[in-house]
């Protein structure tokens, strides 16, 4: 009779609220007053004009509470809210409303006594209705937030628990399936949130192992520019000393060369002066004979032939030391140019061998400081996935949008 005497009022109060005071313009002056002082008595003058056209109206309460509701002032909405709900106790929407208030409070014991008023009237609604359907996945969805989201902190495990086991038994058979899929809705949104962060985790320990084989495949690779490098200094290093080897012994022929070429000259200085002496002796014979013919012994005709042979050998001997020191040279020339060649390929070598082993300890550093990095952490429950909004979004916008519908 209770509940057939709100349906009445729900059904007759807006057409005198219509006549009255346009109720719906009303109802969104409080909908759209904020927490300034202008705002609240806005939304109190409005709140006042619907209560005088409709005193007995239980639904201008549940539009204060949820006025109230937008302004965050929940503990004020919670008296019309009651208020309004023990005039209509069959609203399972504005139960929802209440009881996510709860939750967003942490108020679990009012929560759950909400939805245990909202099973026990289960039984006597159809199945096949859909405000009611909703409440079953509604009731579901609660249950498995606090469940397997919800983090207890209170100490109250063991009396919640029992509250959670009576909800279950309080519901009817027909019911289960819609609670169930609720239910599930949670489990599905909670593992959705879980593969996600896997999937972070996953993505770390990939980008970690790619840099760390980039590192490895560039230490490799510097270690081949060492070991290069290194082929490269060692066979220039002996052409150097090759090449230091061979000026010793040119630089030695050279020396013997010189000392031959100063015998020779020494040799060709004196026997040029005997020839010479010889031909001015013949000369002056000549002179003594009153221009007659020169009386030469044949002796000194023979020391004389004789000096001219040695004189053409000494000179030939000379020319041929002199090549000789003249190639010599040459090859000592080519010798120290690619020793210096060599000797700078040897310079560079060294530097790029030290460059290279710098940055390969460097990058071993960097592969050690990987290998040794810390695992990322095992997975555990997010701020997003202990929120209520994660799996309950707020009833409120729907509520206000029923309600202006009420008003109309």
């Amino acid at each position: 009779m209770r509940n057939l005497l709100a349906a009445l009022l729900v059904l007759v109060l807006p057409v005198r609220i219509a006549a009255a005071l346009e109720p719906r313009a009303q109802v969104e002056r409080m909908f759209a007053a904020d927490r300034t002082k202008a705002g609240l008595a806005a939304a109190s003058a409005a709140y006042a004009d619907l209560r005088k056209a409709a005193p007995a109206d239980p639904r201008v309460d549940y539009a204060c509470a949820l006025a109230l509701v937008r302004q965050q002032r929940v503990p004020q909405a919670h008296g019309y809210l009651d208020r309004y709900l023990a005039a209509v106790p069959a609203d399972v929407q504005a139960w929802q409303m209440k009881i996510f208030l709860h939750l967003q409070a942490r108020e679990i014991d009012a929560a759950l006594a909400g939805c245990r008023t909202i099973a026990d009237q289960l039984p006597k609604m159809p199945t096949n209705d859909p405000q009611w359907q909703e409440a079953a996945n509604f009731l579901g969805v609660v249950v498995g937030y606090l469940e397997q989201a919800y983090v207890e902190t209170s100490g109250k495990g063991d009396a919640r628990t029992e509250q959670k086991n009576q909800l279950l038994a309080a519901l009817p058979p027909q019911w289960l399936e819609r609670f169930d899929a609720g239910r599930l809705q949670v489990s599905g949104r909670l593992a959705e949130l879980q593969a996600a962060q896997a999937a972070k985790v996953d993505l770390v320990l990939a980008e970690r192992e790619q840099k760390k084989e980039m590192v490895e495949t560039t230490i490799d690779q510097r270690k081949s520019e060492i070991a290069f490098n290194d082929e490269q200094l060692q066979s220039n290093a002996e052409t150097v000393r090759d090449s230091q080897r061979q000026l010793t012994v040119i630089q030695g022929q050279l020396n013997s060369l010189l000392a031959d070429r100063n015998v020779l000259a020494t040799q060709l200085t004196v026997a040029q002066a005997r020839f010479m002496e010889m031909q001015q002796r013949m000369n002056d014979a000549a002179t003594n004979t009153g221009g007659g013919p020169a009386r030469i012994s044949v002796g000194d005709m023979a020391v004389l032939n004789n000096l001219g042979i040695a004189l053409a050998g000494l000179s030939k001997q000379m020319y041929d030391v002199d090549r000789r020191i003249l190639t010599l040279r040459g090859q000592a020339g080519q010798l120290m140019a690619k020793a210096r060649l060599s000797g700078q390929v040897v310079a560079e070598s060294q530097q790029a061998i030290a460059e290279a082993e710098t940055r390969t300890q460097s990058l071993e550093k960097q592969a050690q400081r990987l290998e040794q990095a810390k695992q990322p952490a095992a997975p555990r429950m997010t701020a997003q996935m202990r929120s209520l909004a994660t799996y309950l979004p707020s009833p409120l916008e729907r509520e206000q949008g029923r309600v202006l519908e009420w008003f109309d």
